[in-house]
């Protein structure tokens, strides 16, 4: 069990005082040991289907802060619990659930909290259900192409915060319109999830106007209006109306067993509303005992007359064909689920039709919502372009393989190569502030990590954090876990990492909720006046990627094999100087910039446990342990380097100019020869001898290895950086 942040947005209300305490024993507003007015929001509307039984989640008042709520310290307890609760009796919250694992168990707060009004027709009873919207411009250029998205099974997009679990198919999706219109669109029985966001399936695809009346019981939040929060009386009519109750049309069926609604023996959806139960909610607020709201006929109200939905026909002319799988089902011909074609990254351009209108370019829009990671290294590589910097595709490709695959990523080489614009740059494609991407310039001068992370001032009773922002970023990106950010250590090497980065090496080999940086005890919280802005840990999540420069001269330290086994150390290739002149030259299209999300980028990654390098390559690692350790048993590839290196790989892009031979390569330089360092005497016979009129190396045992393995790489990278370590045993008796 792990810290955890569901991405999934929920409607909560503040929790009765009876239904508090006949579960925990308290209050439902107290003030808590800081100081803090601490109270308990019910959950009311469906959670995702595999979170836990949980229906109360702890909130703070400085969360209400930007909304209005004054909190008055200097009054008593009671009068400061009366404005929360005066407050709150006509709001309700939306939020993200959290679990805190603590050792005296798990703890479930309230992350990203937004406030919204009560319906008028709320009451303790009524329990919600979440409807993603699609709209005009974001999703689709016109209703007509999101309609021909959904009926050739393509990928519609994505609404943030809301489950993407696959037992959470939405059963019902809204289209709103330039016009702010929305429509409804279902029922959907299953559905898929992949970078290009959902794609439904469906039995039969209908359409109807979405009720201006329902808004009556509807929730939403102004800023973000891509989730609409209906309640269970109004989900029943709209499934009324969406779907015809006639014997003859089992949509009312369908409709009923995909969203846990009671069915009759006729296959109509019976008029009695569902319990909050049916929707892991739990009893009511009232207790076990209270009963449901009395049963109100659809079609008294108003909302259920009229026409049923509208049928919408299969595939419009144009599209792709279809046909009749034998069971009113409509299929699509063409490339299956997951294995739709789409553009490639090669020689750091778009492979797409230059036709810049008509339905090529319609296309390319649909290929950029499919395949958002080749879209992104075609940006990387023109953000590059237009600053005149020059790098090898082989570079950025592999720079940002590494970055989304390992904790930690180090780029070396000479000064003056590129390595501190090849972050800032990397930062700015993903669509990064100065706040979400620090560059720390190293000090010759640390010593430990309260250099860089501060220290607690006992004399003065406040913690004092180092002046590099580092502890700052981590706090803001800990509080906006949405967002990407990304440390940069320039000049990594100034100071001893072993010392001023001990901490981080031992974090960051932690599974992601685990990953926490001790600032100081927690014993000391209650002592400090600057608590509530710096807390004893900081949860450092997968939307924080660290990347360190170094250059290897005279002035700088070298890295131990603590480090380096953490790290993937890329030295960056250098170009011909006359592509400066073609480059100054060249005019680019700029492309429409963007923020990646850190949802968008974690869907990059394969984080996929099993290992999936192949026999040969396993067999070629075992080989070159074995040959280290019969030279020096304190020598060796250990299971830390083989996951990781299997984790680059199953990270590598496909459509690249970095092939998986050519990875692989790459990955036994940056990860095994890094620490092939040290005198004549013990690495002659592995790296072998330099002969200086052949220009070749002789008598190697890494050499000979690689030779019995030629059919996982050629090893081109390998045996150039071989080469040189064997030049300087030859000519100093040491390699570095």
């Amino acid at each position: 069990m792990q810290n955890k942040i569901w991405d999934v947005d929920v409607l909560g209300v503040l929790a009765e005082e009876e239904y508090v305490r006949d579960r925990t024993g308290r209050s439902n507003c107290f003030i808590n040991t800081q100081n803090v007015i601490q109270f308990l929001v019910r959950l009311v509307s469906k959670p995702p289907e595999t979170f836990p039984n949980e229906t109360l989640f702890t909130g703070f008042a400085t969360s209400l802060e930007p909304y209005g709520f004054e909190d008055r310290p200097w009054e008593d307890d009671e009068t400061r619990k009366r404005l929360l609760l005066n407050f709150m009796e006509a709001k309700m919250l939306i939020f993200q659930p959290q679990r805190k694992v603590r050792p005296d168990g798990d703890y479930f707060n309230m992350f990203d909290v937004r406030t919204c009004a009560k319906t008028e027709a709320y009451t303790p009873q009524t329990a919600y259900v979440p409807i993603p919207i699609f709209s005009e411009g974001k999703h689709a250029a016109s209703e007509a192409e999101f309609l021909d998205r959904l009926q050739n099974n393509r990928y519609i997009g994505r609404v943030e915060h809301i489950s993407t679990e696959p037992n959470d198919t939405p059963q019902y999706v809204l289209w709103r319109g330039a016009d702010g219109q929305l429509a409804v669109y279902g029922p959907f029985d299953k559905h898929l999830y992949a970078q290009g966001g959902f794609s439904l399936r469906y039995t039969r695809l209908m359409k109807a106007e979405f009720r201006e009346a329902w808004f009556d019981d509807a929730v939403f939040e102004p800023n973000r209006q891509d989730i609409l929060f209906v309640s269970l009386d109004i989900y029943n009519q709209l499934a009324e109306v969406v779907n015809p109750q006639t014997e003859a049309d089992g949509g009312a069926e369908v409709a009923a067993a995909a969203a846990g609604l009671a069915v009759g023996g006729s296959g109509h959806a019976v008029a009695a509303r569902p319990s909050p139960e049916a929707f892991g909610l739990g009893d009511a607020a009232a207790g076990p005992s209270a009963e449901p709201r009395a049963d109100a006929d659809v079609g008294s109200s108003g909302m259920g007359s009229g026409p049923a939905g509208e049928r919408l026909a299969p595939a419009p002319e144009g599209g792709r064909a279809a046909r009749d799988d034998g069971d009113g089902r409509a299929v699509s011909e063409g490339p299956s689920d997951g294995a739709m074609s789409g553009p490639t990254f090669a020689g750091g351009l778009w492979n797409t039709p230059e036709d810049a209108e008509g339905p090529a370019a319609d296309e390319r829009r649909r290929d950029a919502d499919e395949h958002p990671e080749a879209v992104f290294l075609e940006q990387f590589a023109q953000q590059a372009r237009d600053r005149n910097l020059l790098y090898r595709e082989e570079d950025l490709v592999n720079f940002h393989t590494a970055m989304k695959s390992s904790t930690l990523v180090i780029l070396a080489g000479m000064s003056g190569t590129g390595k501190s614009r090849l972050v800032e740059v990397y930062g700015r494609t993903l669509g990064m502030d100065n706040e979400q991407l620090n560059i720390i310039p190293v000090r010759p001068s640390w010593t430990d990590d309260a250099d860089l992370i501060g220290y607690v001032d006992s004399i003065h009773n406040v913690y004092r954090p180092g002046d590099s922002g580092l502890v700052d970023t981590l706090i803001q990106a800990e509080n906006h876990p949405e967002k990407l950010y990304i440390i940069c250590f320039d000049e990594m090497n100034l100071a001893r990492v072993e010392h001023y980065f001990s901490q981080f090496l031992s974090v960051l080999e932690q599974p992601e909720g685990r990953r926490e940086l001790r600032l100081y005890n927690e014993e000391l919280m209650t002592r400090l006046y600057n608590y509530k802005e710096y807390s004893p840990s900081i949860t450092i999540g997968n939307n924080v990627m660290f990347v360190g420069t170094v250059n290897l001269d005279e002035s700088t330290y070298h890295f131990s094999d603590k480090v380096l086994d953490r790290a993937n150390v890329i030295s960056l290739q250098m170009r011909p100087f006359a592509l400066l002149k073609d480059l100054g030259e060249r005019r680019f299209e700029k492309g429409i910039r963007r923020q990646w999300t850190a949802r968008e980028y974690a869907d990059f990654r394969n984080s996929s446990d099993a290992l999936q390098l192949t026999d040969d390559e396993l067999a070629l690692l075992d080989e070159l342990h074995q040959t280290f350790q019969a030279v020096d048993p304190n020598r060796g590839i250990g299971y830390r380097v083989v996951r990781q290196m299997d984790a680059y790989l199953k990270n590598l892009p496909q459509g690249t100019a970095l092939d998986r031979r050519t990875a692989f390569d790459l990955q036994l330089v940056q990860r095994v020869l890094t620490k092939v360092r040290g005198s004549e005497d013990e690495l002659q016979l592995l790296v072998g001898r330099y002969h200086p009129e052949r220009q070749t190396v002789v008598d190697s045992q890494i050499l000979d290895c690689l030779n019995r393995h030629h059919t996982v790489s050629d090893f081109a990278q390998t045996r150039s950086v071989i080469s040189h370590k064997a030049k300087e045993l030859r000519l100093h008796g040491y390699t570095f």
